[in-house]
């Protein structure tokens, strides 16, 4: 549901600057660029993701976004 919610409203993609593999933790930093559909209204900001694995599967994915930037780039 949040990525439907998500995608109606943004295209973007993310860009993977770093790996970083923590025991049974992998964190992603990178960037999530691209457009609002409503405006036009193009961005480029800072993100990370952090998953957890078990077994070679994913149990767990957290997101992290600079909000504010986001925010903005929303017109909110």
């Amino acid at each position: 549901t949040f990525f439907d919610r998500l995608t109606a409203h943004i295209e973007s993609r993310v860009a993977i600057e770093r790996l970083i593999e923590a025991s049974n933790h992998v964190v992603v930093i990178g960037r999530t660029a691209g457009t609002v559909l409503a405006t036009g209204r193009r961005f480029d900001v800072p993100i990370a993701h952090v998953w957890l694995v078990a077994e070679g599967r994913a149990l767990r994915w957290e997101a992290y976004v600079d909000t504010p930037a986001m925010l903005e780039a929303l017109g909110r």
